[in-house]
């Protein structure tokens, strides 16, 4: 107050949204938009960078909001505001480094993940787990059961199966396996066509800006039945994937690179191939950015050079999910739908601490042989 400076932070895996806009005014921010709009001039654009990187990719990582004149800290970004000079600039952006440069030892991995669980479990509010089937949620969930016996744990199940081609309740049937036999206290949750037809417009209102996902309606639904259900602090394996090399695109960078290492020599060359992330993108018409556009566009804000290490490009292409999906999507989803039920989003698999732990260690560890 007496040096007449506001300063903005937001936390370093960008698990809550900060929102923030520069009117005549002065700054607004808020962790919703709808708040906002009224405050900040022709807002209820849309914000045409915003809309190009999501028809590339799928979703907005860049530090523009859908809604014109609105934007986002990044995460791990803290910023100071100059009230008298009406003038925003950034003091720093603390985010974890690709080293990458360890090898891969199960009984420190195990230690570290018992300890990121422990440090994620304060409290005495009743936790339940998104236990997806999965290997993330899986440790996460088998951690805090040592920790807070017996690990309450919540599974969707699709009734019926939206498909005879696939087995939707595969990871359902994993789950129910596991807690079984690690005795946790289980409970499924249902989600039938009229549930998800009847949270529909609910889940699209409180995301506020548009996700290429097709679940928000059985996520919406199903953080309304924890919380009905006397849950206040949930957990989740987010990030897991993102720094344990699970997806099969990480796989493919490594084909890549092995293949023509000139392809993926740099860093604006690696951003490039992210934005090609989607086999079916939304490619909508008319949209005012390229994706060479775009790609100078987060070198300069939300893909910093430094999470490059020429010496593992699959880390390095791992850091784009780090820093751009997981907060533009997993944990901004659960933060709007966690909070419009009173319930709080912790996250052991991405505390600053487990993150840096699993990017010193080599790619080469975490993808699987003859992949």
């Amino acid at each position: 107050k007496q040096n007449k400076r506001l300063i903005l932070s937001r936390d370093h895996a960008g698990i809550k949204p900060l929102y923030y806009a520069e009117t005549y005014e002065g700054l607004v921010f808020g962790s919703e938009i709808k708040g906002m709009l009224d405050r900040v001039p022709n807002s209820r654009k849309i914000d045409e960078m915003a809309m190009s990187c999501y028809s590339a990719t799928g979703i907005n990582v860049t530090r523009h909001s859908f809604f014109n004149n609105i934007k986002k800290l990044m995460c791990g970004e803290t910023v100071t505001y100059h009230i008298e000079q009406k003038k925003l600039e950034q003091v720093k952006r603390i985010l974890p480094i690709p080293n990458a440069s360890e090898e891969f030892d199960p009984e420190e991995f195990r230690y570290m993940t018992n300890k990121t669980v422990k440090m994620c479990s304060i409290g005495k509010r009743k936790i339940g787990v998104f236990l997806s089937g999965g290997l993330d949620s899986t440790v996460v969930a088998y951690e805090l059961n040592k920790i807070q016996p017996p690990a309450q744990t919540f599974t969707n199940m699709m009734v019926p199966l939206p498909s005879a081609d696939e087995d939707f309740n595969s990871d359902h049937n994993c789950a129910k396996e596991l807690a079984k036999l690690q005795k946790f206290d289980h409970t499924v949750v249902e989600i039938t066509p009229e549930i998800y037809i009847n949270t529909w417009d609910k889940s699209i209102y409180l995301m506020e800006e548009p996700t290429y996902n097709a679940n928000l309606s059985m996520y919406c639904y199903t953080n309304k039945f924890l919380s009905d259900n006397g849950i206040v602090v949930t957990m989740a394996g987010d990030m897991g994937d993102e720094v344990l090399g699970g997806y099969p695109a990480y796989w493919k960078v490594r084909k890549q690179f092995n293949d023509d290492p000139s392809s993926l020599n740099t860093w604006p060359k690696i951003i490039i191939r992210y934005l090609n992330r989607l086999k079916r993108p939304l490619d909508l018409p008319n949209m005012r950015y390229n994706r060479n556009d775009i790609s100078e566009e987060l070198v300069k804000t939300t893909f910093p050079k430094r999470l490059y290490n020429e010496k593992d490009v699959v880390s390095s292409y791992m850091m784009l999910d780090i820093t751009g999906l997981c907060p533009e999507d997993y944990f901004r989803r659960n933060d709007k739908y966690g909070m419009a039920v009173g319930m709080e989003g912790r996250f052991p698999l991405a505390t600053k601490m487990f993150i840096q732990y699993c990017m010193n260690i080599s790619s080469k560890y975490k993808i699987g042989i003859g992949k």
